[in-house]
C-alpha cells in the first residue's frame, strides 16, 4: 500500500516537473539587461529584447507575448525586469521634436507609462519574487555629444537633431526625467509590493552626473554604461542572492571585462589601457562612503 502511494506521488511529482521547468531567476529587459551575461547560468536565464520599450509591451507588442508565452509554462523563483531607458529621454525626445506634443504632456505620458509597467508586471503569474530596476543616469555627459549621437546611431535625423533646445540637452534636464521616472517606480512598487532595486545614488559623483567609474569605456557616445561596474554595484545592493560566492564571481566578472576590452582593442590594433577596466576597489569604495554617509 505505502510503495503504491509512493509511486502516486511520485507519478505527480513527474507530471509537475514536465508543466513547470523551473528555473531559479529570469530577466527581462531591454538591452541593458545585457549586464547579466557574466552571471547566466541554468539558474538564470536572460531574455533580452534590444531597443524595447515600456509602451510596446502595454500596446501588446511581440515582447508582450513572448514574456507570456515564457511564463506560460515556466515558474521562477526570481524575476528581474530592466525596462525603461528609452521610455525616458529618447520618448520625450521624439515626441518633442518628432510629434511636436506639448512638454508637459510628454513628461505626464511618461509618468503614466512608468506607474502603468508596475501594474503589468505585478500581474505576470508564475514568478515568486520580483524586482524592477531603476534607470540608470545617462551615460552621455554633455548635450553635443548627445546631439551626436542621436544622428550617428540614427535615432533621428540631421535636421531633427539641429533642432534639439539646450536646454533638453542640458545633462541636469535629461537626468531630471529619469530620476522622476524612478520616483514613479518606486512609489508604484511599494503599493504593489515589488521589490524596487535604485542604485542611482550609487551611479553619480558630487556634481550630480555619471561617476566616470560607471561610464561607458571606449564611447562616450554610447547610451549604454559601463556593464561590469554597474554589475558589482547590483551585487553589493540589490542581487546578492543570485551568487554563492562573491569574490569567485568578481573574479570571473574581471576576464569577462578583460576579454570585453582586449576584443574592442585589438579590433582597433591599440593596446589595452588599464585605466579602461573595471576598478572593483574603487567601485566597493563609493558603496561603503555612500552607504556611511547615508547612516549618519
Amino acid at each position: 500500500m505505502f510503495l503504491c502511494l509512493y509511486l502516486k506521488l511520485y507519478i505527480c511529482y513527474v507530471k509537475y516537473i514536465c508543466i513547470y521547468i523551473i528555473m531559479n531567476t529570469i530577466v527581462f529587459g531591454s538591452s541593458f539587461s545585457e549586464l547579466f551575461v557574466p552571471l547566466e547560468s541554468n539558474k538564470l536565464k536572460i531574455m533580452k529584447f534590444r531597443g524595447a520599450m515600456i509602451k510596446g509591451l502595454l500596446d501588446k507588442n511581440e515582447n508582450y507575448h513572448i514574456i507570456n508565452e515564457t511564463l506560460k509554462n515556466n515558474k521562477y523563483d526570481n524575476g528581474i525586469f530592466m525596462f525603461g531607458d528609452p521610455d525616458c529621454i529618447f520618448y520625450f525626445f521624439k515626441k518633442k521634436y518628432v510629434d511636436n506634443v506639448d512638454d508637459k504632456i510628454i513628461k505626464e505620458n511618461i509618468m503614466l507609462n512608468a506607474a502603468k509597467y508596475v501594474e503589468y508586471v505585478s500581474n505576470l503569474k508564475n514568478i515568486t519574487n520580483k524586482y524592477i530596476c531603476s534607470v540608470f543616469p545617462p551615460n552621455i555627459i554633455s548635450g553635443d555629444n548627445f546631439r551626436k549621437s542621436m544622428y550617428i546611431y540614427r535615432t533621428f535625423n540631421e535636421e531633427t537633431c539641429n533642432r534639439f533646445l539646450k536646454k533638453n540637452l542640458k545633462y541636469s534636464n535629461r537626468l531630471q526625467i529619469v530620476l522622476d521616472f524612478n520616483d514613479v517606480l518606486e512609489k508604484e512598487c511599494k503599493k504593489h509590493n515589488i521589490v524596487f532595486c535604485n542604485i542611482t545614488k550609487y551611479l553619480l559623483n558630487s556634481k550630480n552626473k555619471l561617476h566616470k567609474l560607471f561610464r561607458h569605456p571606449l564611447n562616450p557616445l554610447n547610451v549604454h554604461l559601463y556593464n561590469d561596474a554597474i554589475l558589482i554595484v547590483y551585487l553589493n545592493k540589490c542581487f546578492k542572492f543570485l551568487i554563492d560566492n562573491y569574490k569567485n564571481v568578481v573574479e570571473d566578472i574581471k576576464i569577462h571585462n578583460y576579454n570585453y576590452i582586449y576584443e574592442k582593442y585589438v579590433e582597433k590594433n591599440k593596446t589595452i589601457k588599464p585605466k579602461k577596466l573595471i576598478n572593483v576597489d574603487k567601485i566597493e569604495k563609493i558603496i561603503r562612503k555612500i552607504d556611511l554617509t547615508n547612516n549618519m
